[in-house]
């Protein structure tokens, strides 16, 4: 694992931001980032884990805050859903992460605890047809990723390739973990503060052509449910 590979990885959580409300006054908080029922994750807290990122994340720091939120998010909701649950959560790999990362860190502790954490929020999901709306956010995910103009063969090509994901069992999945974790952020309360935009969590990645793969994506919550 490099660097520069984390901070890919971490990139991701970034794709497909979508616009949504502010925070409700009932949960407004001076300092606060997130909440997970009452559990409070300090803007101090995402600072820290910013400020210690790798370099490779360059001075683009709003990604990497939006990423940060959204980690603390799935780290606290797995940890209440797994007590709730009677259930063990997998052991981070703290020393591996630090290692490909150049040493450790408030970063890198998150990132191994995010990584280890957060398929176990899916234990229960299940395979969900997709919706015609589905479809046209899969077709469009896809087109934005390819920069060079197309012919009508090669057109035909992606369009064909778009149709084949929609009808597979990766997308009909990775539909179910987005409605499975949309109900979890409902059922436990969980709101971001609208300073940091739009943070959002990927669920799955869905290969369509090569090098193509269009992400699933789950925004926080900025208001309370």
């Amino acid at each position: 694992m490099k660097v520069r590979r984390i901070a890919a990885k971490a990139a991701i959580a970034t794709v497909g931001l979508l616009a949504v409300a502010g925070l409700s006054a009932c949960r407004v908080e001076s300092g606060a980032a997130v909440f997970v029922q009452d559990q409070r994750i300090a803007e101090t807290q995402v600072d820290a884990v910013v400020d210690s990122a790798p370099e490779a994340f360059g001075n683009d720091i709003g990604p990497i805050r939006q990423w940060t939120v959204s980690s603390f998010a799935v780290v606290e909701l797995a940890r209440q859903y797994a007590a709730d649950n009677g259930t063990a959560l997998p052991g981070p790999d703290y020393a591996g992460v630090a290692e490909a990362a150049g040493g450790e860190s408030a970063f890198t502790r998150l990132y191994a605890e995010q990584a280890a954490y957060g398929q176990t929020l899916f234990t229960e999901a299940t395979a969900v047809q997709p919706t015609e709306a589905d479809v046209a956010d899969l077709r469009i995910g896809t087109f934005s990723q390819i920069n060079a103009s197309l012919d009508a063969e090669q057109a035909a090509y992606v369009e064909e390739a778009i149709s084949q994901a929609a009808t597979g069992e990766a997308f009909s999945q990775s539909l179910g973990k987005r409605d499975l974790l949309n109900s979890l952020f409902a059922e436990y309360d969980v709101v971001a503060n609208p300073r940091y935009g739009a943070p959002t969590v990927t669920v799955a990645q869905v290969a369509v052509a090569p090098q193509v793969a269009y992400s699933v994506t789950v925004p926080l919550p900025t208001t309370a449910s």
